[in-house]
């Protein structure tokens, strides 16, 4: 992503101070990730569901978790970790109210909070989170 930013830039003027990002499910874990690793690269950033952690997300049995190796891993992935790092960067949470996925969301609100801050959220009322391939 940032090498794809990158070559943008060198094709097309670009105001650094102008650079959003943002993603939905999928892309919405990438935007997570970028938001609070690179958060001084954007000057807003807005992830919809996605993927925050590994406990909830996988809904892991705390009788039958990984080794702790595997669990020290996870520091890496789990971003709520890292949730300090918006401090200085307008972050959005988007989910729908009955999307599986606003998990993702409720668990950066609390990481964020933790931090003093506060994640500005919008939830579609009665909304989920679907995926319908195209039909021919």
């Amino acid at each position: 992503m940032l090498e794809a930013i990158d070559a943008v830039k060198q094709a097309y003027r670009i105001d650094d101070n102008r650079v959003v990002m943002t993603g939905f499910s999928m892309g919405g874990a990438s935007a997570w990730q970028f938001a609070v690793h690179y958060a001084d690269r954007w000057a807003a950033s807005s992830a919809g569901a996605g993927f925050t952690e590994t406990e909830q997300f996988l809904r892991l049995n705390p009788r039958t978790m990984p080794p702790a190796y595997q669990q020290t891993l996870w520091h890496m992935y789990d971003v709520k970790d890292y949730a300090g790092n918006t401090f200085n960067s307008p972050t959005v949470a988007y989910s729908g109210e009955i999307d599986a996925q606003k998990q993702a969301a409720d668990v950066m609100d609390s990481a964020i909070a933790a931090e003093g801050l506060t994640l500005e959220r919008m939830i579609g009322p009665k909304t989920g989170h679907m995926y319908e391939p195209a039909t021919r």
